[in-house]
């Protein structure tokens, strides 16, 4: 049994005063002052215990709810021990302090008393059920390639991954009532207002290209009841080159609401229809016409390999070099453009004017990409922009 030091100090002295004076003495000593002074110190100690028991008893529950038995267990022990102290208080109150101080002590002290009486023989603490535990998971990534937006200078970009991050929830409500209780009380902030769990995901677009999606997941946003769904939509640019992605997906906690462990992310493959262009041939003769001017007519086949058309036009500008090495030297230069967007092969044809004829061995350096819908350059990626630029030899 444990008491604070001052009523330890008025047992030792009661006691002792007890068992070593006369009934006279006793008498004398204990007045009706004396009585309840003793007594308001004991009721002290009873609202103490009663207090200590209260918060032991919301430990333990909130213990046991998280699924911590064995602080609970230590808790539920402490907690009795409150009851225990508090009946030997009681018992040393009757069997010491009552016989002399019949009749003497305040009535509302005495109401108190029977308070602590009943708290002492009040139900034992019963075990409390651990919540069940949530088990959220990134369950699924759906992509929808779109060719091209509008910016704010009316330009055209892209293209872009339109993605659908899904995440569900396979296990018991979430959050746990027990997690947000402790969360709220130690943020000392509304639920609305905290963030319940963070969505991150990742594209690997091959190499060193790859993307991070962090998502914060705050407030009634992220309670998920059993067998609910979360979908997060967010749109990725997609830069040059990126033809296939590997996405990745997951969901991480923060440091109060808790989730089953151990999932393993949520993996997938993507292809990326992204228009692949390049300059398949080229074709040059020289002629005079009816003015008997000299004029060199070209042909360039462009081609779009990808199964998605080009937004608008493809845009090609062309060199013709003399290769030998005697005369090397630049011919003459055009530009044109298809008259749309492109899917699989067209041509673009050109009639320019040269001083220079047009020598029996030729290179043509290709320089080719895309254009928006109204034919202007934007900002727009190709799937492989390494063969947009290529050096095409004619003989």
């Amino acid at each position: 049994m444990k008491f604070p030091k001052n009523t330890l100090a008025l047992l030792l002295l009661t006691a002792l005063f007890l068992t070593g004076c006369t009934a006279e003495d006793n008498s004398n000593f204990w007045t009706a002052e004396t009585c309840n002074q003793r007594i308001e110190t004991d009721i002290q100690t009873f609202e103490e215990y009663q207090t200590e028991f209260e918060k032991i008893k919301l430990q333990m529950e909130t213990d046991a709810r998280s699924g911590n038995a064995t602080r609970a267990e230590a808790n539920k022990k402490s907690a009795g021990s409150r009851k225990q102290s508090t009946k030997s208080l009681l018992k040393f109150i009757e069997s010491n302090i009552m016989p002399v101080c019949k009749g003497k002590i305040r009535s509302d002290f005495l109401a108190k008393i029977e308070d602590a009486r009943k708290f002492a023989r009040g139900a034992v603490l019963t075990n409390v059920q651990a919540e069940g535990m949530p088990d959220l998971r990134v369950a699924n990534v759906t992509s929808t390639f779109v060719p091209y937006e509008f910016d704010q200078y009316n330009r055209c970009e892209g293209p872009f991954l339109n993605l659908v991050i899904t995440v569900t929830n396979q296990g018991a409500d979430f959050p746990r009532p027990v997690d947000l209780q402790i969360y709220t009380e130690r943020a000392q902030r509304q639920a609305e207002e905290l963030q319940f769990f963070t969505v991150i995901g990742e594209l690997d677009f091959g190499g060193d290209m790859k993307k991070r999606l962090d998502f914060e997941i705050k407030g009634d946003r992220g309670s998920l009841k059993n067998g609910a769904s979360l979908e997060i939509p967010t749109k990725v640019k997609v830069e040059n080159n990126q033809t296939h992605a590997k996405v990745k997906g997951s969901v991480a906690m923060g440091g109060f609401l808790k989730t089953k462990e151990g999932t393993a992310p949520y993996e997938t493959e993507i292809d990326i229809p992204i228009w692949d262009i390049y300059t398949e041939s080229h074709t040059a003769i020289g002629s005079k016409d009816e003015d008997g001017k000299y004029y060199i007519g070209t042909k360039a086949t462009v081609t779009n390999k990808s199964q998605t058309p080009t937004p608008g036009p493809i845009q090609g500008s062309f060199i013709i070099n003399d290769i030998d090495p005697a005369t090397r030297r630049r011919i003459t230069g055009w530009s044109g453009k298809t008259s749309g967007s492109v899917s699989g092969s067209t041509d673009i044809y050109e009639k320019t004017y040269s001083d220079l004829k047009l020598p029996a061995k030729i290179e043509v350096i290709s320089f080719i990409i895309p254009l928006c819908p109204d034919g202007t350059v934007g900002n727009l990626a190709d799937g492989d922009t390494k063969n947009n630029i290529r050096t095409l030899e004619q003989r």
